[in-house]
């Protein structure tokens, strides 16, 4: 399985989710986890311990930053990182994805003149944009 494709399969559910509710469904990231860790399974038990305990320490991370920032960043828009980091498997891979996600959520915001935006197709679309390169 192509490390894109667990994303392309739930990307829409969680997109049109966040841009209507701003809401990521626990169940979308749920079987987007799922879906990577079948993934996964096919790489080897190395690399997919190697790509969780990435995704615990992102995880970790986003917490800890998200409790002393004034940020507003959901709590939805963090376990999905954590699920990124997991997916793309690599330092390097994700913050090349969060650089990209910043730049189209900047974008977002210039072109709708909003302060809240829906984050979570900005993350997909940079996991995405590095994924298919990847691959």
């Amino acid at each position: 399985m192509a490390t894109w494709l667990p994303l392309a399969l739930v990307a829409p559910w969680i997109i049109a989710s966040d841009i209507t509710k701003h809401i990521i469904p626990n169940r979308a990231q749920l079987a987007l986890l799922l879906l990577t860790e079948i993934s996964l399974i096919h790489q080897g038990l190395t690399i997919m311990l190697h790509a969780n305990l990435m995704g615990i320490y992102t995880l970790l991370t986003c917490l800890i930053i998200r409790a002393l920032s004034a940020s507003r960043v959901g709590m939805g828009d963090v376990k999905l990182v954590a699920i990124l980091a997991i997916l793309l498997g690599n330092t390097g891979e994700l913050l090349s994805s969060l650089t990209l996600a910043s730049l189209f959520g900047l974008i977002w915001v210039i072109a709708t003149r909003k302060k809240v935006i829906p984050f979570a197709p900005s993350l997909i679309l940079g996991a995405l944009f590095v994924s298919t390169l990847a691959s």
